[in-house]
């Protein structure tokens, strides 16, 4: 919107003489042998005809038109035309359906035509998704309507390819980095007292059930072993800690205890815990880390299940179930204190990730209270259980019968009885895409303002920020408060993101950026609004002088419309060569540039505020004396207070 018209005219007139050229390219006739009935050849008609006329209107646009807008609106037409033509109504592959499972449950899924994944030589007739990096929001099975949930379940990058068996060989030829196919066991060891045992099940699969041993492995004809089993750690357990989350709250609970029911409360065996109930230090005691500052004072947190002190009560700490109401046999109360603090200084944060490779490097070991529960890195007291996984790899050699392996082991008693002494099983080998090299980007969240957010608190304004994300990275803006239409003005910096992709496909295919709004809360979660989702201007070339153009953004919260954002992203590809100067500062914050923040000028508003009629009741009363407050970009204008609106339902004052 900011190019000059001629250079606007010049891309509109380029992108009518390819339409019309592609209006002139034949239809791909179905292959093989195909009989076709009177619906095909009606159909196959109607999309000749729908063409040739998108064609004749589009040579028509292309000599008269004189104003762009207009223009463009005709355009939008063609392409609804055009998109009606292209359904087929005959056709017989279902969706392919991507399912995120947890505790062998389905939470959730996204669901792809597979006319988008579908793959062709002919790269005109291929499916818009075949082969590319994708980012997908995943949703919610919905089972209630009543029970839908408001946020993301999570936002999935993944690379999908349907064609025939004959043409798989064009998948590899795809491919990023090298793709490694290897066999995966885990060693699994119990703690028994203080010493760690490989009781039970030594060797399984991931969720631990099914025996799978080193020497037990055979492999399909057409596969060979490529080296010995060797550790391959977990390192995805290390982006649980987002590299660009800036703040983050210190929770650490008081606890007091009672030996006889009833008592006077006394100081607990551990009188300060975290979460999980291990031991930590005392509220006064706790050391900030390098790198970080605190933000505000040690606060309890009363918006839980707790009662006016904060005290939440249970039997047994080891049990749990804790209630917010004392009871004469409770013999353990808590309370949660809470305290933020604010990363500044980026350095600390890559020795953090760094260190947490180290861990995992040493020996390869995974932590968990049981198997069934989540693992990670950190050694804790609750910790019952540990596994590593191991990796053999495995390489083609000729034709390949079969993907999967045998895993062939003593038979249980059972089976013995049936008399089968072994039991074979079928595994299938992990696939994985191993790429050396990382690029790193600087991205750049220029958040301006919003207009017409949901309103989260009963007052019927919001204390709204937002949350930029970016693959597993995520920045939040400043809390504006007791507004639908906030003004942010700030820049979010993202340094240092990796990604995993070719710069030209990044350029092609940028990641997709999700936005989030929220409404603030001192305690507890706070309130979903709406989210959003945009692509970044990607440069290649720091010093690339395009500007990002601020643009409007609609915000969704399921079906409901959260009103709209105004926002810009751009994508820097980190070279040797220096990058752009940082915005300015307004305090510790970067707002938005010159180039990019809109021009203002002073305005005037008058307002004509006359009266009230019909006003509805609220909370169950009937409203006799109103205000209206009117807001326009974060200034505040109230109107005079009407005295009984029985009497007289108009405002003294009505010109504001």
């Amino acid at each position: 919107a900011k190019r000059p018209i001629p250079q606007l005219a010049q891309i509109f007139i380029s992108m009518l003489n390819k339409l019309i050229d592609d209006c002139d390219t034949p239809l791909s006739p179905p292959k093989a042998w195909h009989a076709p009935n009177e619906l095909d050849l009606m159909r196959d008609k109607l999309r000749k005809s729908t063409l040739q006329s998108v064609k004749a209107e589009a040579i028509v646009l292309r000599d008269t038109a004189t104003n762009l807008n207009e223009a463009v609106n005709k355009i939008e037409d063609f392409v609804a035309t055009i998109k009606i033509i292209t359904i087929e109504p005959q056709s017989s592959m279902p969706n392919i359906i991507v399912w995120m499972i947890s505790n062998e449950k389905r939470i959730a899924y996204y669901s792809f035509p597979a006319n988008e994944l579908l793959y062709s030589e002919n790269d005109e007739m291929k499916g818009k998704n075949c082969g590319k990096i994708v980012s997908v929001a995943l949703k919610y099975p919905i089972v209630n309507e009543k029970k839908r949930k408001l946020v993301l379940p999570a936002v999935l990058s993944l690379k999908l390819w349907l064609s025939l068996q004959v043409e798989s060989s064009a998948w590899y030829h795809l491919q990023d980095g090298e793709q490694i196919v290897c066999a995966e066991t885990y060693e699994n060891q119990t703690k028994m007292i203080s010493t760690w045992t490989s009781s039970g099940t030594p060797w399984s699969d991931i969720s631990g059930e099914i025996p799978l041993n080193k020497e037990d492995f055979i492999l399909s004809r057409g596969w060979q072993w490529d080296g010995d089993w060797y550790i391959s750690q977990e390192t995805g357990m290390l982006l649980d800690k987002n590299p660009s989350n800036t703040s983050d709250m210190v929770e650490i609970y008081e606890c007091l205890s009672r030996t006889v029911p009833g008592e006077c409360w006394t100081l607990s065996s551990k009188p300060w815990t975290d979460m999980k109930g291990d031991p930590a230090q005392e509220k006064s005691s706790v050391i900030l880390p390098e790198g970080w500052k605190w933000d505000d004072d040690w606060k309890i947190d009363l918006n839980r299940a707790v009662d006016e002190e904060g005290w939440e009560y249970c039997v047994d700490a080891a049990v749990g179930g804790y209630g917010p109401i004392e009871k004469p046999y409770n013999l353990y109360r808590r309370r949660r204190w809470a305290r933020t603090r604010t990363y500044i200084q980026e350095i600390f944060r890559r020795k953090e990730i760094e260190e947490g490779q180290e861990k995992l490097e040493v020996q390869g070991w995974e932590y968990a209270p049981l198997f069934q529960t989540k693992f990670h890195v950190d050694r804790r007291a609750m910790d019952m259980v540990r596994r590593r996984r191991w990796h053999r790899k495995m390489i083609s050699v000729g034709n390949r019968e079969s993907f999967y392996m045998s895993v062939i082991r003593k038979g249980t008693i059972d089976d013995i009885e049936q008399g089968s002494e072994y039991t074979t099983t079928l595994v299938a080998p992990i696939n994985f895409l191993y790429i050396s090299a990382a690029h790193d980007y600087q991205l750049r969240a220029y958040i301006y303002q919003a207009r017409d957010l949901i309103a989260g608190d009963e007052s019927g304004l919001s204390d709204p920020f937002a949350r930029v994300a970016l693959l597993n990275y995520s920045m939040a803006t400043v809390m504006q408060k007791e507004t639908l239409s906030p003004t942010w003005n700030q820049t979010l910096i993202f340094d240092a993101v990796k990604i995993y992709r070719d710069p030209d496909v990044v350029e092609d295919t940028p990641p997709e950026i999700y936005i989030e709004l929220f409404d603030y809360d001192s305690f507890g979660k706070p309130d979903f609004l709406g989210q959003t989702c945009a692509q970044p201007m990607v440069k290649l070339d720091s010093s690339d002088a395009r500007t990002p153009a601020l643009q409007w953004y609609s915000i969704k919260r399921l079906d409901q419309d959260g009103g709209e954002l105004l926002a810009a992203f751009e994508l820097i590809m980190i070279t040797e060569k220096t990058l752009p100067f940082l915005p300015p500062k307004i305090g510790d914050l970067y707002c938005v540039p010159t180039g990019i923040r809109p021009a203002m000028q002073r305005t005037g508003i008058e307002i004509l505020c006359w009266g009230v009629r019909n006003m509805k009741k609220y909370q169950m009363s009937s409203v006799t004396s109103p205000s209206i407050r009117f807001e326009c970009s974060g200034h505040v204008l109230n109107s005079s207070l009407i005295k009984d609106t029985r009497k007289n339902p108009n405002f003294s004052e009505n010109m504001l």
